[in-house]
């Protein structure tokens, strides 16, 4: 009874934490939310675990951007409930600090590379005992630009005219907290196209349960059965967890946050291509061109 008041005090803590703030018309967000632990209280069933997700709206260089993050602490239970709490309150006081700014001179990239800093030096600062994954990143609500950083988090869906893929060819940075990881700083961008959705997720959605062999249970390893969800649900986020929930059980926590892009602006092949701040292109197939 006492650990399970302990669950409830960190789950009524996670809660405001965790929140889908996003208000823009041409950029709609909404997430799904599972955690692997669940617990009586008083008679009523809550869940705890590691994973986050947080959307908000924020202006730079006087354009309106929607702010999206999805984060996947280290450890069960209280443990990963700890390290979503951390990232929860220093995100969100970050988020504050920024709207409640009068005049926002810096660019979307350096503010993310502010916000990236001072996680990690948060998260150093446990020695070890504690490491988490995320996307961090914003979309301008006008032209669909993506920028964001992604650090040791499984790779972004895009969903294009019915087809899935990853937007994402390399991952560049550790998870935060983790030694020297400044030295491997590394943002991307990428242009939505009207109708595009964008899907991020923690590792929960490929860890799962396919079946049991001589009482081993046998783990999913192929990242893209998520893509085949992706595909078969046809962007509905309800459809999709259904769908991997037919492949198999969950063995870890779940989230995921759908985000689409309802704007006007079209863009050709050559602006339509994931980039990295040192201006090099990811090898990524859109609009049926081969972008080298």
């Amino acid at each position: 009874k006492q650990q399970d008041a302990d669950y409830f005090l960190t789950s009524i803590l996670l809660t405001p934490l965790t929140s889908n703030q996003n208000k823009s018309e041409t950029v709609q967000t909404n997430f799904y939310s599972k955690q692997k632990k669940s617990f009586i209280f008083h008679n009523r069933q809550y869940e705890i675990g590691g994973d986050i997700s947080i959307t908000a709206n924020a202006k730079f260089l006087g354009k309106d951007y929607t702010v999206f993050l999805n984060a996947d602490a280290m450890g069960k239970s209280i443990q990963g409930a700890g390290g979503a709490l951390v990232l929860g309150v220093v995100f969100n006081s970050i988020l504050t600090r920024q709207v409640e700014r009068v005049t926002v001179g810096e660019s979307p990239r350096k503010w993310l590379k502010k916000v990236f800093v001072e996680l990690q030096r948060v998260f150093e600062s446990f020695g070890g005992s504690m490491y988490i994954s995320c996307i961090i990143g914003l979309v301008e609500n006008e032209s669909g630009q993506v920028v964001f950083f992604n650090a040791d988090h499984p790779r972004m869906v895009l969903l294009r005219q019915g087809k899935a893929r990853f937007l994402e060819s390399k991952i560049y940075l550790n998870k935060l907290g983790m030694p020297d990881n400044e030295d491997l700083y590394k943002t991307q961008s990428f242009y939505l196209s009207p109708g595009d959705v964008l899907f991020l997720g923690s590792d929960g959605k490929d860890d799962l349960c396919l079946r049991e062999e001589n009482g081993r249970r046998v783990i999913n390893d192929d990242e893209n059965l998520f893509l085949q969800s992706v595909e078969r649900g046809k962007g509905d986020t309800e459809a999709i967890v259904a769908d991997c929930l037919q492949q198999g059980t969950l063995t870890d926590d779940m989230t995921l946050v759908r985000i689409e892009f309802q704007g006007s602006i079209q863009h050709n092949w050559k602006t339509n291509c994931l980039q990295q701040t040192n201006g090099q292109k990811s090898p990524l197939v859109l609009n049926n061109k081969a972008v080298a």
